[in-house]
Parts: structure tokens; C-alpha cells; sequence
């Protein structure tokens, strides 16, 4: 009879011990490591937003204090409370910090690559601790992470060409079209522009998570998506992030982006902070040729404009009505149409001499309530902007070193802005297309700067033809735009 090898047996056991420390390890490596990726991404959420919010006090002169108030807004928003790096202080005044720091820098440091020095540019960065939960055996009790993001301020620059699709729950709530030959988008930066630094595209909605394909970063076809590039169309860009999945609605669709990332995360609306103008900063404005009472706060009127006009800047009461072979020409500066919207047939509506913005909104709060309770006028309640008579349209935003009265005399807070729809009108609350903006120009299309519209579809069509970004060319089919909307859908 044999007797077991006592020798064997603990070699057995030895060798159990060492596999069992290197299974350790490598759960160290797979559970930890996956809680930095989830930590980065989460980080992300919160740099991205801040960087852009704070971008918008870059100007003529920066506020940097106000910068930095924006980026820990965003750190707030996505439930960091972090230490500020420049004075020590919480972001949250009345709580206490996790532990996270927050820093912006502007001009952006060295670790912000191509850009850092650059006046353009901020950088903000979140970085937390993480504690660990088998790399501790290692001695690694904590392990930190940060994560930065840069953005511009910076007319005609890559990240002035984005496109953020805010709804967070709409099928094709980013959506690229066709014309009957096809058609669709190029994404691109400015001349003098650094490659792949901006002109990315951002939809927050989760439409088709779950569904087969969802998140293999493939444009497949699909039942529904929450981008969609329908059958046809063409994109060309950087790079796409969805949060849900990238729809291919048919076969014969060019889908030509450097990086897509599907379950690419959810971003904040980087211009909540911006203050929006009321009718009341600016002075009204006669409709031009109009007979009887003038249109006011408490009269509001529906302006048919006729013939051949220049508008100037100031407060429409009713919005303007745009008819066929209308040629409107809009001075530089700021232009509020309260109540009534804007109606296009074939007319041309015209800045080429001069930046301008058009904010949408009602005629007064006391309209407002009454429009949401359903008693309002049409002159007196927000309407879409709606410009699609489809012959020309030329419109340039305003720049941020030029004066925008009453708001500022060195430079202009709406620097980049073209058309803004107000997210806390009327029409946020009773839905519809009140919210919308539709632009497109069968003849010469050449658009420039941000629309922004919270609540409502985006829509900018062009004619399929275009000769580049030339203010001066014959024929122009170019949107140099950044859109900011609940749902946009662009294309021709």
C-alpha cells in the first residue's frame, strides 16, 4: 500500500497560493481599472459642459472669475463637489468637498497639447480619488484620476461647427438628411484651424440602447436610433458621440466620421447660464409702411413687411411676415422678436453688411401666462422662426469684439449667437413646433454662428450646390454653424 507524498502536497499547496495571489491580481487589474474608465467618463460628463459654458466669457475682456463659476456649476450638475485649485475654496459654499478638485486654466496649460497658451481657448479639468479594491493588497489604497477638456471661443474655429441634440430620450433626435440627389453634411474646420480640433457631434438621447448592434460604434442599419442618417445622405466629420445608436436608414448612406462612440455619454446644455435678453433692454421698433396703432408690450402686432427694407436693431412686437419677393436687409445688433415669430415665403432676408442676432420670445411675461393658459394672441405668444421660402438667406452671427448696446460697449457676452429660441418662453411649456427654427435657401444659403433652441427642432436645409464658405461667391450652400437644440435635423 502507497503512502500519499507529503512532499507533493505541499507543493500542491504552494502552487494553489501562488495562483491564488495572481488571480488577486488580475481582479485588481479587471474590477479596478473598470471603476477609473467608469470614473473617467463620469469625470468627462462634467469637464466637457464646463469648458464650453466657461468659453463663453472669453472675450474682449476674459472673466476669468466667471469662467470658473461655470465650470463648477457643471461639477455640481454631475454630483462632484469639488475644491477649487486657485483659492482652495468648495465649489458648493454650503457643503463640503468629496475630495475632487477642479481647476480652470486659462489661457490652457501645457498639458492641454496644441492648444495651451492659446487666448482662445479654456481649459478645465476635474480630478477624484478613487478608492481601490484589490489593488490595495498591492499597497495602492487610492487612485486618482483626472480628466480635462478645452473649448473655444473663437469665431469661425472647429468647435464653432458642433451639433448637441439635448433631448434625452428622442429617436433620430440627431439626424442628417438627403436632398432627391442625395446630399447631406461635411463638418470642418476654419483655414488656420488645427486638424480634429472641433466640429464634433453630440447627441444625448438613448433611443435603441439594448437593441442588437447598439453599441458595437458601427452605424448599422437599424428599427431606430437615436442619430440617423437616413438613406442617401452623406456625414463627413471628426467624430460622433450618441449616447444610445447610430441608425443607418438605408443602404446607400455615407457615413464618414473619424471616431464613433455609441453609449458615448450625455452632456449639459453649455449656455443654461447665459442671461437672455428681454423686449423690454431694447427700443421698439416701427413695422415699416404699417398703418394704424403702432405694435407694443400690451398691442402686439404681426409686422407684414413689403417691398424692399432695412430693419434696425431693437424690440419687434408680433414678429415679422416675410412675403415673396420680400428683400429684407438687417443693420448690425441685437434683434428681439417678441411674440409672433418669424414667417418666410420666398422672400430674402439679408446681414451681409453686418452681424446680427434674432431672439424669439413673447411679448411680455404677462402674455406668457396667458399664452400657456391658452388665451394668449398669436402676435403676443413665442413662434417659430421660420425662414424656408427657399430663396436666399444670408445671415452672419454676432462677433465678440464688436459692442452690442445696451448689453456692452467692449465687446459682446452673445459673441458667436445667430438665432436663439427662449427656453423659458411660452413655447417650452405648450410644445408643438412654437420652439422650432427651419431655415433653407434654394438660391444662396451662407449662415454663420450658433442657434440655439432647448426646446424645439432644428432644421437647416440647403440646395445641394455650394461653392465653399465664401461670403463673395455666387452661389453659397454653407451653414457655418454650431446648433444647440433639443432635436435638430440637417441636410439637403
Amino acid at each position: 500500500m502507497n503512502k500519499p507524498n507529503r512532499r507533493e502536497a505541499g507543493q500542491v499547496l504552494v502552487l494553489f497560493a501562488g495562483a491564488f495571489i495572481t488571480l488577486i491580481l488580475v481582479a485588481a487589474l479587471v474590477i479596478d481599472l473598470g471603476f477609473v474608465f467608469m470614473l473617467m467618463r463620469h469625470e468627462q460628463n462634467a469637464a466637457d459642459p464646463g469648458a464650453i459654458a466657461a468659453a463663453r466669457y472669453i472675450s474682449a475682456t476674459p472673466n476669468t472669475a466667471k469662467m470658473w463659476d461655470a465650470a463648477c456649476f457643471y461639477a455640481l450638475q454631475n454630483d462632484f463637489k469639488p475644491t477649487r485649485t486657485d483659492n482652495g475654496s468648495a465649489c458648493d459654499p454650503g457643503g463640503a468637498s468629496d475630495g475632487s478638485t477642479i481647476t480652470m486654466n486659462y489661457p490652457p496649460s501645457v498639458n492641454a497639447g496644441e492648444f495651451a497658451g492659446e487666448p482662445r481657448y479654456v481649459e478645465v479639468t476635474i480630478s477624484s480619488p478613487h478608492n481601490s479594491f484589490f489593488a490595495g493588497i498591492a499597497g495602492k489604497q487610492t487612485i486618482t484620476v483626472a480628466t480635462n477638456a478645452v473649448a473655444a471661443n473663437d469665431d469661425g474655429s472647429g468647435g464653432s461647427s458642433s451639433l448637441v441634440a439635448l433631448n434625452p430620450t428622442a429617436c433620430s433626435a440627431g439626424q442628417v438628411h438627403g436632398g432627391g440627389g442625395g446630399g447631406g453634411i461635411y463638418i470642418f474646420p476654419a483655414t488656420g484651424v488645427p486638424p480634429d480640433s472641433g466640429g464634433y457631434v453630440q447627441v444625448n438621447s438613448n433611443c435603441g440602447t439594448g437593441l442588437p448592434n447598439s453599441s458595437n460604434d458601427v452605424c448599422d442599419p437599424m428599427s431606430q436610433g437615436a442619430f440617423t442618417l437616413n438613406g442617401g445622405a452623406t456625414i463627413q466629420g471628426p467624430a460622433l458621440y450618441v449616447q444610445g445608436a447610430c441608425d443607418a436608414n438605408g443602404a446607400s448612406g455615407d457615413f464618414n466620421v473619424t471616431s464613433l462612440d455609441e453609449g458615448g455619454g450625455f452632456v449639459g446644455d453649455p449656455l443654461s447660464l447665459i442671461r437672455a435678453p428681454k423686449p423690454t433692454d431694447l427700443p421698439t421698433q416701427p413695422c415699416p409702411g404699417a398703418s394704424g396703432p403702432p405694435s407694443s408690450a400690451t398691442n402686439p402686432r404681426k409686422c407684414n413687411l413689403d417691398g424692399t427694407v432695412t430693419l434696425n436693431p431693437g424690440t419687434y412686437y408680433g414678429g415679422w411676415s416675410i412675403g415673396n419677393g420680400v428683400i429684407v436687409t438687417l443693420n448690425p445688433g441685437i434683434y428681439v422678436i417678441a411674440g409672433g415669430g418669424i414667417t418666410e415665403t420666398g422672400g430674402v432676408l439679408d446681414s451681409a453688411t453686418g452681424r446680427v442676432m434674432i431672439f424669439s420670445t413673447d411679448a411680455s411675461p404677462t402674455w406668457k401666462d396667458q399664452c400657456i393658459a391658452g388665451a394668449g394672441t398669436a402676435a403676443a405668444c413665442q413662434n417659430s422662426l421660420s425662414m424656408t421660402g427657399r430663396t436666399n438667406l444670408r445671415l452672419q452671427g454676432l462677433d465678440r469684439v464688436s459692442a452690442c448696446p445696451p448689453y456692452s460697449t467692449t465687446g459682446c457676452p452673445y459673441g458667436g449667437m445667430l438665432m436663439w429660441q427662449d427656453g423659458k418662453g411660452s413655447a417650452a411649456a405648450l410644445g408643438g413646433n412654437r420652439c422650432d427654427v427651419s431655415l433653407s435657401g434654394s438660391g444662396d444659403l451662407y449662415i454663420t454662428g450658433t442657434i440655439y433652441a432647448k426646446c424645439g427642432l432644428v432644421t437647416i436645409t440647403g440646395n445641394g450646390t455650394g461653392s465653399g464658405c465664401d461670403l463673395l461667391a455666387p452661389d453659397q450652400n454653407c451653414a457655418g454653424v454650431q446648433i444647440i437644440s433639443d432635436t435638430w435635423d440637417v441636410g439637403g
